[in-house]
């Protein structure tokens, strides 16, 4: 009867131990493989680049800006040349002489390079 209990006590501890091991293994893939959903604003921040360039004119009856050796802020690349840049509604063209230099934050989806126009969720000294 002893030799009953203790085949069955070391059985059991078997079982016990490989239970473990694979209860250990199945918390570690979840924490590794778990993905970290952040919710996301939409912002012009998230969908937006940065232009720099001077000020050479505002055509105030089309509500153009038209911006000299305009580049990307980022960049010391040549300049893209001269572009058409269409101003938010808050832009106030007698705060801006020109020759000013200007730091234009761009929506993306309207940036073209083929008629060099762009249109400016802000920009500024």
């Amino acid at each position: 009867m002893e030799k009953k209990n203790n085949i069955l006590l070391f059985a059991g501890s078997v079982g016990l131990i490989i239970a473990a091991i694979v209860l250990t293994t199945l918390i570690d893939f979840s924490r590794t493989n778990k993905k970290t959903v952040v919710p996301v604003k939409a912002s012009k921040a998230a969908s937006s680049m940065v232009l720099t360039g001077r000020i050479a004119s505002f055509d105030a009856t089309s509500n153009i800006l038209i911006a000299d050796d305009v580049r990307f802020a980022d960049s010391n690349e040549k300049s893209l040349g001269t572009w058409n840049v269409t101003p938010p509604a808050s832009f106030n063209s007698s705060v801006y002489a020109t020759g000013a230099k200007i730091r234009i934050t761009a929506n993306p989806a309207t940036f073209q390079i083929a008629t060099k126009t762009v249109s400016a969720y802000e920009i500024e000294k």
